[in-house]
C-alpha cells in the first residue's frame, strides 16, 4: 500500500478519534462548571467550627455520607479523568495524549482549583468572630478546599507535561492526588483538625 493510500485509509479513523475527543472534552468542560458544588458537599459531611460561636457550640457536626456523597465522589473523579482528553493511537501505556486535551485540561485545572477555593473562601458569618483574625475561618476553608484545589494543580502541571508523559499518567495523577487528599482530609478531620480549629489561635 502506497503512503498515499495509507494516508486514505488512516484519514477518516483520525477524524472519527478527533471528533470523538471533541465531543467528550466539550461535555467534560460543560459538567466542570458545578465542581465547586460537588466540593463544598464533601465539606458539609465534616464537622466544621463556627468562628462566631461560644467555645461551648463551636462545633458544626458534619453531615452524614449518603447517596448523593457517593455520587458526587463518582462525578468529580469522572470529570477530573476526562478533561484529559483520550489518546493518539498507538500503544496505550505510552501513547501521548494530544494538544487539545492538554489545553482543556489545564483551562479544567484552574476551574477545579478556583471554584473550590471560591465556594470554601466565600462564607461569610453573621455576628462578630470569637478571635481575632476570624480564627479559625481562613484556616479551616484552606483545608476544606485541599482536596480540589491538589487535584486542579494536579491536572494544570499534567497538562503542561503533555508531551513528556503518557496520556494515562496524566489522566490518572490528578485522580490520585484528588483521591488521596480527600481520603487523608477525611481521615484526620476529626481527630486532629477540629480539635486545632476549636481551640484558640496560637
Amino acid at each position: 500500500m502506497t503512503p498515499a493510500e495509507q494516508t486514505t485509509v488512516d484519514r477518516p479513523d483520525t477524524r472519527r478519534r478527533d471528533g470523538t475527543e471533541m465531543t467528550l472534552l466539550v461535555v467534560a468542560g460543560a459538567a466542570v462548571l458545578p465542581f465547586g458544588l460537588a466540593s463544598l458537599t464533601f465539606g458539609d459531611r465534616l464537622a466544621q467550627v463556627d468562628p462566631t460561636s461560644v467555645a461551648v457550640d463551636r462545633i458544626r457536626p458534619g453531615e452524614p455520607i449518603d447517596l448523593l456523597w457517593i455520587w458526587l465522589l463518582m462525578y468529580a473523579a469522572a470529570i477530573v479523568v476526562l478533561l484529559a482528553g483520550v489518546p493518539r493511537p498507538g500503544p496505550l501505556w505510552s501513547a501521548r495524549g494530544s494538544l487539545r486535551g492538554a489545553v482543556v485540561q489545564a483551562v479544567g485545572g484552574l476551574v477545579v482549583a478556583g471554584e473550590t477555593f471560591a465556594v470554601h473562601y466565600a462564607g461569610f458569618y453573621f455576628g462578630d468572630c470569637t478571635y481575632a483574625g476570624c480564627w479559625p475561618w481562613t484556616e479551616q476553608a484552606a483545608a476544606l478546599a485541599a482536596p480540589g484545589v491538589s487535584a486542579g494543580l494536579a491536572m494544570l502541571v499534567m497538562a503542561v507535561l503533555v508531551c513528556e508523559v503518557p496520556w494515562w499518567v496524566r489522566a490518572v495523577v490528578p485522580l490520585v492526588v484528588f483521591l488521596t487528599t480527600l481520603t487523608v482530609q477525611y481521615a484526620v478531620w476529626d481527630a486532629y483538625l477540629v480539635p486545632i480549629f476549636q481551640a484558640p489561635p496560637r
